[in-house]
């Protein structure tokens, strides 16, 4: 959007959400100073500054903004109101795109790094790389640079699907600012490799012969393929189970025609959730209509509440086998309930889209 905004009325005029502020005309001190700062709100880690274009000579211009800020900005110092240049801030990203690659070279290779000292150096290195490209995003010159960057578009996203799957296999939580800064990473003028996008893409590789669906072998090549970009995409635990669905069941020919593939594989989740379920039930002892209910209720944004947790507890009945290896009633309540988040939590993150 753009809007224009006359000189008069710069005083009640707050832009948080517009980036960049052109000017056509020549400001001085403290008119300078209004002006630019009605671009300079910042909204969230999208928005860290704003940006000017001045249309009239660049040099007097950059002398104007000079004196304005060290006549008003604090201690008669400009360092902390004007960022750095696109170019700086370029090298600057290029430096940490370099620094994370040392702590893995490939993006797709991150299951080696589980459990170890060399995740957590990935996982900072990624996430200062993340932060500094948020930053050159913002400048109004900012287009992907291969060569500037020190990688391509679609390798960053390999690294992203990296850390991804890093954080969903047990590792850190990533803060909210990271989670944001990841959900607005994507490829330009590129459709983005989904399980949305792929079940999209077998459904039309699909053919029918017999009241069933059926696949051609080249088509099972490129769908294959494309499992694996959303794995390396971070939608590992997802790609898995997509993988063991066409398996199983459509080249074994086993999906009835009268279905979409999409509501068969979401059927077919559901009934490997249900599964699950209990299977965890039979093991702890634990009532599985009740169990099912705390599965619908859990939110991960609350990781660590169980729903019908006390109900839970009071409908254990201990099996022989869980008798004999804990002591007492209390160690075992104790040890249910360290499982039982950690539980709801892995089928969440396995089951859900």
């Amino acid at each position: 959007d753009l809007i224009i905004v006359a000189d008069q009325l710069l005083t009640g005029y707050d832009s948080r959400f517009l980036n960049t502020l052109y000017v056509d005309r020549t400001l001085q001190l403290q008119g300078l100073i209004q002006a630019y700062s009605r671009t300079n709100r910042i909204l969230d880690s999208s928005k860290e500054f704003g940006s000017i274009i001045n249309f009239q000579f660049p040099a007097l211009t950059r002398a104007a903004v000079e004196k304005a800020l060290a006549l008003y900005s604090s201690g008669g110092s400009s360092n902390r109101a004007v960022v750095e240049t696109y170019d700086l801030a370029v090298l600057r990203l290029a430096t940490q795109m370099a620094a994370m690659q040392e702590t893995l070279p490939n993006p797709t290779s991150w299951q080696e790094l589980k459990g170890s000292n060399a995740e957590l150096e990935f996982s900072t290195a990624f996430k200062a790389a993340l932060k500094q490209l948020n930053s050159v995003r913002q400048y109004y010159e900012f287009a992907w640079d291969n060569e500037r960057f020190s990688l391509d578009e679609h390798t960053w996203l390999q690294y992203v699907g990296a850390y991804r799957n890093l954080q969903g296999s047990g590792g850190e939580v990533p803060d909210d600012e990271i989670k944001e800064l990841i959900s607005q990473t994507m490829l330009i003028d590129s459709h983005p490799v989904d399980l949305p996008f792929i079940l999209k893409l077998i459904q039309g590789k699909i053919n029918t012969e017999e009241e069933v669906q059926t696949v051609d072998e080249e088509s099972l090549r490129l769908i294959y393929e494309q499992i694996e970009e959303l794995s390396n995409m971070g939608d590992y635990r997802q790609a898995l189970l997509l993988r063991d669905f066409v398996d199983t069941h459509l080249i074994k020919g086993l999906i009835p025609s009268s279905v979409s593939f999409d509501d068969a594989f979401a059927a077919w989740k559901q009934k490997q959730q249900a599964e699950e379920v209990r299977r965890f039930a039979q093991e702890w002892g634990l009532d599985k209509s009740l169990l099912s209910k705390s599965v619908q209720q859990y939110s991960k944004t609350k990781a660590n509440f169980v729903p019908y947790s006390d109900e839970l507890l009071e409908s254990v009945v201990l099996n022989p086998a869980k008798q004999e290896h804990y002591t007492s009633p209390l160690v075992y309540n104790i040890q249910l309930t360290r499982e039982l988040p950690l539980f709801l939590a892995e089928l969440e993150e396995k089951y859900s889209v």
